[in-house]
């Protein structure tokens, strides 16, 4: 699928999910002043879905988007509920994505909160390094609460050796 592809739009049910075998795709949303907001960046190997809807059947408050052109391997709820059903690596696989959810969520939310600007960068830097690598600045920024300009001179900075 192309770059900009749109697998999820806001208001509708998550009913499928995505794996990314290359590119890759973003759950976004935007904030109270229209901001956009990435809540989570999905690279090859990686699984996609909001999983709040997916698993509450609820309107998705957040949009799935391929921010590089990618090619996903997908399946639906019912393939999902008929997998946990019947085979058992399919619920230990899902299991630790939901374990890896949360270490991600643990990790964006102490660092949002818990850092300056600076500091989350050089924590994405040490932590997830794949993902300054791969994905775009623009997404990088809105993914650690920075305005992609202010990212530009954070990064012009650190390779100066400031922090």
């Amino acid at each position: 699928m192309a770059k900009g592809t749109v697998l999820l739009e806001l208001g509708e049910v998550s009913d499928r999910m995505y794996l990314v075998v290359a590119g890759g795709l973003r759950t976004l949303f935007h904030d109270r002043n229209g901001n956009e907001v990435t809540r989570y960046l999905a690279l090859p190997c990686r699984v996609c879905v909001v999983l709040d809807s997916f698993i509450t059947g609820k309107p998705s408050r957040e949009v799935i988007e391929a921010f590089a052109d990618s090619e996903v391997i997908t399946w639906d709820r019912a393939t999902h509920d008929l997998l946990m059903a019947k085979v058992p690596a399919w619920s230990r696989a899902y299991i630790l994505l939901l374990e890896q959810a949360q270490v991600i969520n643990a990790w964006r939310l102490t660092t949002l909160l818990g850092m300056d600007a600076a500091q989350r960068y050089v924590a994405l830097m040490r932590d997830h390094p794949e993902l300054v690598q791969e994905v775009p600045d623009r997404i990088v920024a809105s993914y650690i609460g920075i305005a992609p300009e202010y990212l530009s001179r954070l990064k012009r900075r650190i390779l100066r050796g400031g922090n």
